[in-house]
């Protein structure tokens, strides 16, 4: 069977990280990129991507079962960097811990996601179609905005 597969790069996740606002008025952190991550204490969620992408750059790191709970250990002070998705620690940061934790403006590696449908689906195109529609209207950025902040 051949497969077609449609990225949506208007769907575009990537790896972050976040760090802990040490106050309102002094943000200071170690952490600014991924360069830094060497001299920290990191943090993912297990069997991950972002766990590979630590791994992969042999980086020490402890596992988390949840974003939530790598979250909280931030929160605590127990780590100082967590590596996971943006979309969901932006979500994550926007609803639990707005005014504790930020994501950081840095980008370590996109990785795109994507519906795959076989090839001559009926539906294919016109699925296309409306995600593009949805993802170039306002109520798109509205949306994000909502559950991401910024």
């Amino acid at each position: 069977m051949d497969i077609g597969i449609d990225l949506l790069t208007g769907l575009g996740i990537v790896v972050s990280l976040i760090f802990l606002l040490l106050t309102v008025s002094k943000l200071e952190s170690p952490v600014h990129g991924p360069n830094d991550l060497p001299g920290v204490i990191v943090g993912t969620v297990a069997h991950t991507t972002s766990e590979a992408y630590l791994r992969d750059r042999r980086l020490s790191f402890s596992s988390f079962e949840t974003a939530t709970e790598g979250l909280r250990s931030l929160n605590e002070g127990r780590i100082e960097a967590l590596v996971y998705d943006e979309t969901m620690l932006r979500y994550l940061v926007n609803k639990d811990f707005k005014g504790d934790l930020a994501v950081l403006d840095s980008t370590f590696e996109r990785q795109y996601y994507g519906i795959a449908l076989a090839r001559n689906r009926p539906l294919r195109e016109s699925i296309n179609y409306v995600l593009l529609e949805k993802i170039r209207a306002t109520e798109w950025q509205d949306t994000l905005y909502k559950y991401l902040g910024q």
